[in-house]
């Protein structure tokens, strides 16, 4: 009798992470209880990285780069992802001398052009954010990307032809995004994503 009282107290939960829940099949998600989860402050963010040794140098970037997700800037604050990030923000200053390394590297793994399309997708919106008058919040790198805004708004004609080139990004990378799965020629998706960028060098 006591083993079976034991067993009928034992109770199972399991949790079921999703960004879409889409994604989860009708009949699984129907018996589940949904809680949405709210974004972690910068300043969690940051202690949390402290809590886990995060070199100080990055802890700031990186909580501010993450928007809110801890493995976000867990991801950031790796050593070789930390290294190849600061490669494509060397390559926004001066793309026509970093472009080869970017590519021979994003070419190399599926992992690696999965990377190079999250910063360039980070770095896209943080020069969206920069260019919308009234809205400018601190970014991330907000150096490089200011010294980019002013090479791209001089070339480009304005704020208005500036982000208009970002925005044709932004829809140019959710293209690469979209057919990331398929069997296709890794380089030409790379070159897709990085030549335009040289024009506002």
């Amino acid at each position: 009798l006591a083993v079976i009282r034991a067993i009928l107290l034992v109770l199972w939960v399991f949790l079921l992470t999703a960004k879409d829940p889409t994604l989860i099949l009708p009949t699984v998600l129907s018996r589940c209880q949904m809680l949405r989860l709210r974004p972690f402050s910068e300043r969690e963010l940051r202690d949390l990285l402290r809590d886990e040794g995060c070199s100080e140098d990055r802890i700031q970037l990186c909580a501010l780069a993450a928007s809110g997700s801890l493995s976000r800037a867990r991801q950031l604050a790796n050593d070789e992802l930390w290294a190849q990030r600061m490669e494509i923000y060397r390559f926004l200053e001066t793309p026509s001398q970093h472009l080869g390394v970017i590519l021979e590297w994003a070419v190399k793994e599926p992992q690696h052009l999965e990377t190079l399309l999250d910063q360039l997708e980070w770095m896209t919106r943080d020069l969206l954010s920069l260019s919308l008058e009234g809205e400018r919040k601190p970014v991330a790198d907000q150096g490089i990307l200011a010294k980019h805004a002013d090479q791209a708004v001089r070339k480009l004609g304005g704020w208005q032809g500036a982000r208009q080139f970002w925005i044709l990004q932004s829809d140019v990378q959710a293209r690469v995004r979209h057919v990331l799965a398929a069997p296709l020629n890794r380089k030409l998706l790379v070159q897709e994503l990085l030549l335009p960028w040289i024009q506002v060098a």
